[in-house]
């Protein structure tokens, strides 16, 4: 709850989820790759008026995506990416052990781990769902087990770690420029 990922692939575009959809009687979603709902009619909603993330970020709404959050969470999310032809995530089971789990390499611990990933802190507010949620874990009322942190606290206290997060987001700015 107090990190986020950040990284070259998020950068790249992928940050931008489609998650939030109007929803009515007699709306369906289609697919989830990607994530397409429609309406009665069966047109499909991001046809209609689709509002990008840019878009709302700029009048400060803001989507977050809790998807590496749970020990339990990672590891199912990671043995269906696994076997997802799609996906083509042959290494993520090892993945979810060495890097999320045991942080051997921090600077790729994101799913998508052929890009140049970090951690950072998260200094956000937590929607009130998820304050409920980290309460009810923290009193025992959900059973579930979050993931240590002390190794990530060693990590971000690190000068070393923080000068290569930093050199990873300069160079990731200088190849987009480059192709641009």
């Amino acid at each position: 709850f107090d990190y986020i990922t950040d990284g070259w692939y998020l950068r790249r575009g992928a940050a931008t989820y489609h998650r939030l959809f109007k929803w009515e009687t007699g709306y369906h979603y289609t697919t989830h790759r990607p994530p397409t709902v429609v309406d009665t009619a069966g047109r499909n909603l991001r046809d209609i008026h689709w509002i990008c993330g840019d878009q709302l970020a700029r009048q400060g709404i803001l989507l977050y995506h809790y998807s590496l959050l749970l020990p339990k969470q990672v590891v199912d999310k990671c043995r269906y990416y696994r076997h997802a032809a799609w996906a083509r995530r042959y290494q993520v089971e090892h993945w979810a052990t060495e890097n999320y789990l045991l942080l051997r390499d921090p600077y790729r611990v994101h799913i998508v781990y052929e890009h140049p990933s970090w951690l950072e802190r998260f200094t956000g507010a937590h929607p009130p769902q998820i304050e409920q949620m980290r309460a009810a874990i923290s009193s025992g009322h959900i059973p579930l087990t979050l993931r240590p942190t002390a190794d990530i606290e060693r990590l971000l206290a690190s000068r070393r770690y923080q000068l290569g997060r930093l050199y990873l987001q300069a160079l990731d700015y200088v190849e987009r420029y480059r192709k641009s």
